[in-house]
């Protein structure tokens, strides 16, 4: 029987301490060969880029809370490098290390900045590494073909329940609504 071979949909090499987690166990594994990268940077995610995105869509309203935000994860980033068991939690780790095989394919992403597609030839690319699985490891939701690029299909997380609420961090509404459970 041969091993699943499964790419990682990244946005960058750079990767959370969850993602290298999974790779490194993709690499422990006798049945699963995690082969290639794939990232997808999205375009105009430079700081310059950004600021002008805020005036050009007319969201200047939104610098206030984006810099309170920032500051309350910058908050507990320091709370958290002190608990021992949450030190890596915002830590980044060089995929590349542990993957050695990577490709870029531009995202083409709507005006809303949370759907992504992919050119034909980009989706292509994909689907000649004959990957089994991809695994949706960046940001994004995926569309189009891209989604029928490896034999099994993507495995793409999505953390809450748009029914309920849209939008946020994981588990974010209901700890502000206090809600029992996420």
């Amino acid at each position: 029987m041969r091993a699943l071979k499964i790419g990682l949909m990244l946005d960058r090499v750079y990767a959370d301490k969850y993602v290298h987690e999974l790779a490194l166990w993709g690499k422990s594994q006798t049945n699963i060969n995690i082969s290639h990268l794939i990232l997808h940077p999205r375009n105009g995610d430079s700081l310059p880029a950004r600021l002008r995105d805020l005036t050009l869509r007319r969201r200047l309203h939104l610098l206030p809370a984006k810099i309170i935000f920032r500051a309350i994860v910058l908050v507990e980033k320091t709370l958290l490098k002190r608990v021992n068991s949450h030190k890596d939690h915002h830590r980044f780790f060089d995929l590349t290390k542990i993957i050695h095989q990577a490709i870029e394919i531009r995202p083409v992403v709507s005006r809303s900045g949370y759907v992504y597609r992919f050119s034909d030839g980009d989706v292509e690319k994909v689907k000649a590494l004959d990957l089994d699985l991809l695994i949706r490891c960046g940001q994004g939701i995926l569309r189009g073909g891209i989604l029928r690029a490896s034999r099994l299909g993507i495995v793409s997380f999505h953390h809450g329940d748009n029914k309920v609420n849209r939008g946020g961090p994981a588990g974010f509404w209901e700890c502000y609504h206090q809600w029992p459970q996420t």
